[in-house]
């Protein structure tokens, strides 16, 4: 009699412990993509703002060539090639002045 109430306890531990490694298993099965999803998301989204703190840098580092020079419009047109060719990760740009 003993011996049965020891097996069926053992065996009532060995079923709960599988039932716990089991969820355990499918609970990382669920969270697992969500976390990727998510991870994406704050990928993209970090590349969105780094995108835009790049262009305001430029804005502004323009607008600082236009105070500094407001009767002069080269260095204006220069600073707007250098900030352009920056931002599109080019070597050089072209401004085209054409004058009528």
């Amino acid at each position: 009699m003993r011996v049965t109430v020891v097996r069926t306890g053992l065996l009532l531990l060995a079923g709960v412990a599988l039932s716990v490694l089991a969820s355990a298993l499918l609970a990382r099965r669920m969270v697992t993509p969500v976390f990727a999803d998510l991870e994406r998301k704050v990928a993209v989204r970090t590349h969105e703002l780094s995108e835009t703190l790049d262009q305001q840098t430029a804005m502004s580092e323009i607008l600082r060539v236009i105070a500094s020079s407001p009767t002069h419009v080269m260095p204006v047109l220069n600073a707007i090639a250098e900030r352009a060719a920056r931002l599109c990760d080019n070597a050089d740009a072209l401004i085209w002045l054409v004058e009528r």
